[in-house]
């Protein structure tokens, strides 16, 4: 199992198959972009030719607007899963709606990584370049290697 806050690993790091991988977000980070952008702490490197049962949530505040997120995959691997709107993960979708006050989003979905390794990696964004979301220190992203 290898467990990372931020870039540090706290968990893990031994040999062995299976166990988990992933990573905690180790401060606040604001946003303000028009299209979602990987998340560099929410990230996990698949290896090829796995199943993963991946586990997201996260705790945010967006003033006035949204969170938007997506799922991003190695080449070749496919997701299993929805967000609330109906979108497959690997679509940028309205991951929650918020007000003024923090909010939370939980997702659980399946990754089949093909015969390319690579990276699986939450992206986000807030409503718009002038609605700034803040995605909270303790969202994780987190992953159980099935085969």
């Amino acid at each position: 199992m290898s467990i990372y806050l931020g870039s540090q690993l706290v968990s893990g790091g031994g040999g062995g198959g299976g166990g988990a991988v992933g990573a905690v977000r180790d401060s606040d980070l604001v946003r303000s972009e028009s299209t979602a952008v990987a998340d560099t702490q929410l990230t996990f490197a698949a290896e090829a030719n796995a199943t993963y049962l991946v586990s997201l949530a996260g705790d945010y505040q967006s003033y006035g607007g949204n969170i938007y997120g997506q799922i991003l995959l190695p080449s070749g691997a496919s997701a299993y899963g929805k967000w609330p709107d109906g979108n497959s993960v690997t679509t940028e979708s309205l991951v929650n709606s918020a007000g003024v006050s923090v909010y939370r989003f939980e997702l659980t979905f399946l990754v089949k990584v093909g015969g390319t390794a690579g990276n699986v990696t939450f992206a986000w964004r807030g409503d718009n370049a002038y609605t700034a979301a803040t995605l909270e220190e303790g969202s994780w992203l987190i992953a159980t290697k099935l085969s």
